[in-house]
C-alpha cells in the first residue's frame, strides 16, 4: 500500500499530470473517506485541482501560478474519463 503523495509522484514519473478517483483509490488502498480527506488537503495546498468530479489534475510548480496545467495536456484524458467522443476544430476567417 502506498500513500497518496507517492501515487501522485508515480503519476508524474509516468508523464501523467492527471488521475481518476477510481484508479487512485485502487492504487492507494485507502478507504473512501480517508482518500477524500487526503485529496481535500492537497487541493487546499494547491497541489491538485478537479475540473470534473472524479478527475484530478496534478499541478506542477510551474502550473501553480496559473491554477491549471496547459489544457492540451489534459483535455483528451478528461474526455476519455467522461466517455465523451469529441472533435476539436479551428475556424479561421
Amino acid at each position: 500500500m502506498i500513500g497518496i503523495q507517492e501515487f501522485i509522484d508515480s503519476q508524474l514519473a509516468l508523464g501523467r499530470a492527471y488521475f481518476s478517483k477510481p484508479a487512485a483509490v485502487a492504487a492507494v488502498g485507502m478507504t473512501l473517506p480517508a482518500f477524500e480527506s487526503a485529496i481535500a488537503r492537497l487541493q487546499k495546498k494547491g497541489v491538485l485541482v478537479s475540473p470534473r468530479r472524479g478527475f484530478y489534475l496534478i499541478l506542477r510548480p510551474e502550473d501553480r501560478q496559473l491554477g491549471a496545467p496547459d489544457p492540451a495536456r489534459w483535455i483528451d484524458p478528461l474526455m476519455k474519463h467522461q466517455g465523451i467522443d469529441y472533435r476539436i476544430s479551428l475556424l479561421n476567417f
